[in-house]
């Protein structure tokens, strides 16, 4: 678990991934934490294999390298401070911190953070071509006066356009 040592995480992991999981992850941890010469300089804090494990495997997951992993992250631990702070904030505690882990429970049969793929699928907009088009006409024009407005716009614009020539091999 990603925690200090004195910190009792609310369930272990082989409460919640299955054994074929965990061995792959404990695989995947071993060999990330293994000290090299190229990385001997770096000081290996209790966690940091963990943390490496959850980061490279949201890279995997999302598919766009340790930036998006970074983004993904950060929302995460944001949205779980921000659901801490509301516990925090309830005048009874423990039920707060009951009424949470049995909203997360997967016995509640509701996911609180996913919706069924058709109805993601369904909300994105459907645009067409010209609608995109004039979306992101303006949301340049708003970027150039906001360089504008800071004296940061250079005075002349390079703009690639590829063009739309299919040739035959």
């Amino acid at each position: 678990m990603v925690c200090p040592d004195h910190v009792i995480p609310l369930a272990e992991p082989q409460e919640i991934l299955g054994p074929e999981i965990l061995k792959t992850l404990r695989e995947f941890k071993e060999m990330l934490a293994k000290i090299s010469r190229q990385v001997a300089t770096i000081i290996h804090d209790p966690g940091t294999a963990d943390k490496v494990v959850i980061m490279e495997l949201s890279a995997m997951i999302t598919g766009t390298g340790f930036d998006g992993a970074d983004a993904l992250l950060e929302s995460i631990q944001l949205c779980i401070r921000a659901v801490l702070v509301e516990i925090k904030r309830a005048k009874d505690v423990k039920l707060a911190i009951d009424t949470t882990i049995a909203l997360f429970s997967r016995d509640n049969r509701k996911n609180l953070l996913l919706v069924h793929r058709t109805t993601a699928e369904l909300a994105e907009p459907r645009l067409t071509r010209r609608q995109v088009d004039e979306l992101l006409a303006e949301n340049y024009k708003a970027c150039m006066a906001d360089l504008t407005s800071m004296g940061a716009r250079s005075p002349s614009v390079i703009l690639a356009n590829r063009p739309r020539r299919y040739h035959k091999i």
